[in-house]
């Protein structure tokens, strides 16, 4: 589902005009998908929640060679469902 969202992303990025709001959404729910998928890779349980930040840290502990920089998973943060 995280390729997904981010097929989605890359579609409504490249419409013509570029659907960008929406775009980045996608992206958002993309990433968070990943991270969780990491997660629950590692055994266990993601946090319910939509913050790409604490999920990322989460993340990290379960997987420290995570590469999601901290300053991209902010701005995506921007875009996801909370600001909807």
């Amino acid at each position: 589902m995280a390729r997904v969202d981010l097929d989605a992303g890359r579609v409504l990025a490249a419409h013509d005009p570029p659907l960008i709001a929406p775009a980045l959404y996608h992206c958002a729910q993309s990433a968070e998908k990943a991270i969780k998928s990491v997660i629950v890779d590692g055994k266990l349980v993601p946090q319910k929640t939509h913050d790409l930040v604490a999920l990322r840290a989460f993340a990290l502990s379960v997987d420290p060679s995570l590469r999601v920089d901290e300053a991209d998973a902010v701005l995506l943060a921007g875009y996801a469902v909370d600001p909807r």
